[in-house]
């Protein structure tokens, strides 16, 4: 087994901030980022993973939604998880393409700017093309498939 993983690539993680001030989660743990949104660097098959937290929907997310909504159809793999699946909705990102989250009412009555009903899915976790979002209940699920990715 040793030797199968040697030749596995190993993923270069960098968190990525508003700033680079820590971020202290839901949860207490305390996050310092790598790099601010500024000078972030992302390039084609790299991932972006847009985290849940109740905090999408205010206007300090701006920055980086405006950076997924320009780069939905790049190759840059865009995965969302609960709260950001809400902002991508909020955004229109999500009124064209398959896609899940908490729930379909929900959208529908918090985000003003979503159009993407005909395109929801009733499931954990929904694939399309290079974005992946997922329900809250599903972080297994979500990993998985931005490995598999």
């Amino acid at each position: 087994m040793e030797g199968i993983l040697k030749n596995i690539e190993k993923p270069n993680i960098i968190l990525v901030g508003k700033n680079l001030n820590p971020i202290r989660t839901m949860g207490g743990i305390e996050i310092t980022p790598d790099v601010d949104m500024k000078n972030m660097r992302i390039t084609n098959g790299d991932v972006l993973v847009l985290s849940g937290a109740d905090t999408w929907l205010n206007e300090n997310n701006d920055e980086i939604l405006n950076f997924v909504k320009a780069n939905i159809g790049s190759g840059i793999l865009i995965s969302a998880i609960c709260g950001a699946t809400i902002a991508l909705a909020n955004y229109g990102v999500l009124n064209d393409i398959k896609h899940t989250s908490n729930d379909l009412g929900l959208l529908k009555m918090i985000c003003p700017n979503y159009k993407g009903e005909n395109h929801y899915c009733n499931q954990p976790v929904v694939v399309e093309n290079n974005v992946i979002t997922a329900a809250f209940l599903a972080p297994l699920e979500f990993a998985y498939e931005i490995i598999k990715k």
